[in-house]
């Protein structure tokens, strides 16, 4: 009676946490970035780069700014993750003056960056990052730098991937604003991949924790079932007993129903009878 007890016990902390549990964790939702109707998955596997001039660049600290123009870096649902302050960022301008390399984070990471609805709907989407770090320019203002991009449909603007490990030179410069009574950089790119599918594309998915347990769960009782089997069917056994482990399984349900029994009645079955202490 004692051994069935601790079965019971066990079996009730399985029902009290170990089901509640697997149910939360699958429940999480899937992260996803993209843009519906819009094919983005050259734009999201790579980081990006392109040259701006130098009238658009960003002061120094001591007013410098660099002749030959600065290199701004992007990528798309991941983080640029650059050293000195541009990490967990997903666009940085980068460049070189007085033999020092100065680099600012003109936007911060977010999960989801894309939007297709205003005024480019239907031709187009906008890309909005979170804010970058703060700013003082020439006149002591200080601001918050912040970065909005549009990309437009052209379907000869084809960003190739590359097989280089570093960025990728985007294939055309974009238009660039810069406003500094709000330190807003406006970016508008030609695009192949901003013309409408006939078909909504298929967005970058990222599964949960939770679903790669049960995907690892499930797939890891599907080989210990067949592996089992076959063990068995080898050495000669027949009908239930080809399942491995067969009088557990049979009784799992059993010893499951009744430790939850067992836990909703505060240790007593219906019609009181009390188990022992263990």
């Amino acid at each position: 009676m004692a051994d069935d007890t601790i079965v019971r016990c066990l079996l009730c902390c399985f029902c009290a946490l170990v089901i509640p549990t697997a149910v939360t964790i699958a429940s999480e939702p899937t992260q996803i970035c993209g843009a519906p109707n819009y094919d983005v998955r050259n734009l999201t596997a790579r980081v990006w780069k392109f040259m701006v001039p130098s009238t658009f660049c960003l002061r120094t600290q001591n007013g410098s700014v660099p002749d030959d123009g600065c290199e701004i870096q992007m990528a798309f649902c991941r983080n640029l993750n650059e050293s000195r302050n541009c990490s967990s960022a997903s666009v940085c301008e980068n460049y070189n003056v007085a033999s020092e390399q100065f680099t600012y984070k003109l936007g911060s990471y977010v999960q989801q960056p894309f939007n297709v609805t205003g005024e480019v709907v239907g031709q187009g989407f906008h890309v909005s990052s979170g804010d970058g770090q703060n700013y003082t320019d020439s006149e002591n203002k200080t601001c918050t730098l912040k970065t909005v991009m549009t990309f437009i449909c052209n379907k000869s603007a084809i960003w190739e991937k590359g097989n280089s490990e570093g960025p990728t030179t985007v294939p055309i410069n974009p238009n660039i604003m810069f406003d500094p009574a709000t330190c807003l950089y406006n970016f508008t790119f030609h695009f192949a991949g901003a013309c409408p599918l006939t078909s909504p594309s298929t967005p970058v998915h990222t599964l949960s924790p939770g679903s790669v347990l049960l995907l690892i769960f499930f797939v890891s009782l599907i080989v210990y079932f067949a592996l089992g089997s076959l063990v068995n069917t080898a050495r000669g056994k027949h009908g239930q007993e080809i399942i491995p482990h067969n009088k557990f399984w049979t009784s799992l349900p059993v010893y499951v129903a009744d430790g939850c029994e067992y836990s909703l009645s505060c240790g007593r079955r219906q019609g009181g009878q009390k188990y022992e202490s263990i």
